[in-house]
């Protein structure tokens, strides 16, 4: 068989009659190299599995989506709640305290927030295409070592080496970013 004819065979029964019906070269039922009705029951088959494949992963972008939407709502909520619980605990000595099943929400939810955040942040900088960092340079009121960004033992808080600085700028955009639409959020 030539390459051609293999490739046409592959895409599958319906295209193949179809196609011939085009052409205005279609077979009758009787001719010997016609489709057999155990064809047609199989070709119906997969054309209905693929046909499920397709939903399913529609159905699976759709939730995912719908997730995003959802987290972000959440995450709006939460920072609402924490600003307000931060104020109000602002007028709590330590001598009044809080009830400890209090303390301990605050604390797992401080630890999930941590979880999920630490997770996403790793995707979003190492899931994509990696690329060389570019080369940094301590100063000697730092470390004074020629370092790459991934190598550099300086804390984030560092501002005597330019290492942290895209982590700098892009945690500061992000918070300036978050305290606008909060503030927006809340009239002020």
């Amino acid at each position: 068989m030539r390459e051609e004819e293999i490739n046409e065979k592959s895409k599958g029964l319906y295209y193949n009659v179809n196609k011939r019906k085009k052409a205005g070269t279609s077979r009758s039922k009787d001719h010997p190299k016609a489709p057999s009705p155990q064809d047609w029951k199989n070709a119906a088959k997969t054309a209905k599995e693929n046909t499920n494949e397709g939903l399913a992963d529609l159905a699976d972008m759709a939730e995912r989506d719908h997730e995003v939407q959802m987290a972000r709502a959440d995450l709006y909520k939460i920072a609402k709640y924490a600003i307000q619980l931060h104020d109000m605990m602002k007028n709590v000595t330590e001598a009044d305290g809080i009830e400890g099943w209090q303390q301990s929400k605050i604390t797992k939810a401080a630890d999930y927030m941590g979880s999920v955040y630490h997770a996403l942040d790793y995707d979003l900088k190492f899931g994509e295409e990696v690329t060389e960092a570019k080369d940094t340079y301590c100063s000697d009121k730092c470390c004074g070592s020629d370092v790459k960004t991934q190598d550099c033992k300086c804390p984030p808080s560092c501002k005597d080496c330019d290492c942290n600085e895209s982590v700098n700028e892009t945690f500061d955009s992000y918070k300036e970013s978050i305290a606008k639409k909060l503030a927006e959020k809340l009239g002020r």
